[in-house]
């Protein structure tokens, strides 16, 4: 797992109070209120709610093939969001694409573009990555979102392979994703704390290069 990366984009002025890591097991308790605080927010069932999140916590376990960003503001942990860089999966135009296994953002800190942010920092991980694309296995009450966000909305049969059908599938290409999503203050903020590979420009970048 990558190492513990710089904390506190704040005292570089690139945005301030707004800071991320690369999440380890003792970041797990903030990782799982953010991902409670997100389910609560659903549009659901409180039955369907208290199902859910056992099975969307991360445990350390899960830091073995997930990489879990986490995003705290003034200290306050408000937004995760989680990929596999070991899922290569076959994307519509033919390239490799990873799973964009969870985004969580707090209900109180939504509406501020920390989810585009999110999006647009793994995309860069993965490119650096080799990585093509990102696949989505959204909830029903996200697919909205996902599609407002540029991503194609995939055949549920389109995995043979799988135990069946999944009706909310979605992908978007690495350079899409940056392309629409890689701008702003916070982006910029938590990208400063969460960039270890070598540079890659979000706006002129060939995704299929594996170099």
């Amino acid at each position: 797992m990558t190492a513990r990366l710089a904390r506190g984009c704040g005292a570089r002025g690139a945005h301030p109070g707004w800071s991320s890591v690369i999440a380890e097991q003792d970041d797990l308790d903030d990782v799982a209120r953010v991902i409670a605080e997100s389910i609560d927010a659903w549009p659901t069932s409180a039955r369907l709610k208290r199902c859910a999140l056992p099975v969307l916590a991360y445990r350390a376990g899960d830091l073995l093939d997930h990489e879990v960003l986490l995003v705290r503001r003034h200290g306050d942990a408000v937004a995760v969001a989680a990929w596999q860089p070991g899922c290569d999966e076959t994307d519509p135009d033919g390239g490799s694409s990873s799973l964009l296994h969870g985004l969580y953002v707090a209900a109180r800190a939504q509406s501020q573009a920390i989810g585009t942010a999110l999006q647009a920092i793994v995309a860069e991980r993965a490119v650096a990555a080799g990585v093509h694309g990102l696949h989505v296995k959204a909830e029903r009450f996200a697919a909205s979102y996902f599609q407002q966000c540029g991503y194609l909305h995939l055949d549920p049969d389109e995995r043979p392979g799988e135990p069946g059908p999944y009706p909310y599938r979605f992908w978007q290409s690495c350079a899409g994703i940056l392309t629409a999503m890689a701008r702003g203050p916070i982006y910029r903020a938590l990208r400063a704390d969460t960039w270890p590979p070598p540079s890659v420009d979000p706006l002129n970048v060939n995704p299929l290069n594996k170099e």
